[in-house]
């Protein structure tokens, strides 16, 4: 029994999923693995939660979620531009750049996370519509003052560990990013060569419910919701 705050075994699957396929972009000797590609990726999460949970998510919606993204990523991104000889460096190179991967993946965990939370545990029936684009400005805008509230450092070292420990899979992980650029059919969290980073991603995550439920509570306090009691999830009984 795990408190989660409503998030299920799906969505949590699908977060992890996605963030480790976004984070392994930086591995990528590639002129177009930047951060339109790491995008597009957090895009299609975006629309995997949204489907998840029998809702729509429009293009619109899918640019106002993935708008703005966070100085957590942004400063991977730039990091990892400005050096281009780490991926000629082995060792040394995997090392420092496993550091942007992990930055990058905790800033895609952040935005799947909050989104989670809201279509699970918001005011369904009483507020806006999740498929309204302008209510959905004000989520992201919510995220990101949330993000500035906040010291992720808990949830990066235990992402950080989870790609230092699935080397062979964070290779795997790289080769699914080259073939599926343009691909939106083929469910990411399905994926057997993904599987093996977002399993470990998911289970550093499941160790940090103490910071995750101070995040929900900093989103719920900007976005203007009120505050909850934890809820209490099954994850082996659900899956």
């Amino acid at each position: 029994m795990t408190h989660a705050h409503g998030i299920s075994p799906r969505s949590l699957r699908i977060i992890a999923a996605h963030s480790a396929l976004a984070g392994v972009c930086p591995l990528i000797p590639l002129p177009y693995v930047d951060d339109l590609v790491i995008r597009r990726i957090t895009r299609r999460m975006c629309s995997a939660l949204y489907e998840a949970h029998d809702l729509h998510l429009t293009p619109s919606g899918e640019r106002v979620l993935t708008a703005a993204p966070s100085v957590w990523r942004r400063g991977a991104a730039t990091s990892a531009a400005l050096f281009p000889m780490r991926k000629l460096l082995r060792k040394v190179a995997y090392l420092l750049a496993i550091k942007d991967c992990s930055d990058v993946a905790s800033s895609v965990f952040h935005d799947g996370w909050l989104l989670a939370h809201l279509l699970e545990h918001g005011q369904h029936g009483r507020g806006p519509s999740l498929e309204d684009t302008r209510y959905l400005q004000k989520v992201r805008k919510a995220m990101l003052r949330t993000y500035k509230d906040v010291d992720p450092a808990p949830l990066r070292r235990a992402l950080l560990g989870a790609f230092l420990g699935a080397r062979v899979g964070v290779e795997h992980a790289v080769q699914a990013v080259q073939r599926r650029r343009g691909d939106k059919a083929a469910p990411v969290e399905s994926n057997k060569e993904v599987e093996p980073v977002a399993s470990r991603m998911q289970a550093a995550a499941m160790g940090q419910w103490q910071y995750l439920d101070l995040l929900e509570r900093r989103f719920r306090r900007q976005l203007g919701l009120p505050a909850e009691q934890a809820v209490i999830v099954d994850h082996a009984a659900a899956r």
